[in-house]
């Protein structure tokens, strides 16, 4: 699974409507494969720090 098929089945879990979000990928390659992912609250510069050396492919934050 890549990154915008993850976005896209933690869209569709929810009522809302892609054209209604702000979700979307900040950073990086969408198409790349995802083994991995971490999630946070905010995405400071020692929680990506923490993800990448986790080995994280993905971070999902709330923010």
């Amino acid at each position: 699974m890549n990154a915008y098929e993850v976005l896209d089945y933690l869209i569709n879990l929810s009522e809302i409507k892609t054209e209604q979000t702000v979700d979307t990928i900040k950073a990086g390659d969408g198409n790349r494969q995802v083994k991995k992912a971490a999630v946070c609250f905010i995405a400071t510069p020692e929680v990506i720090k923490a993800a990448h050396e986790w080995g994280a492919d993905l971070l999902i934050t709330h923010e």
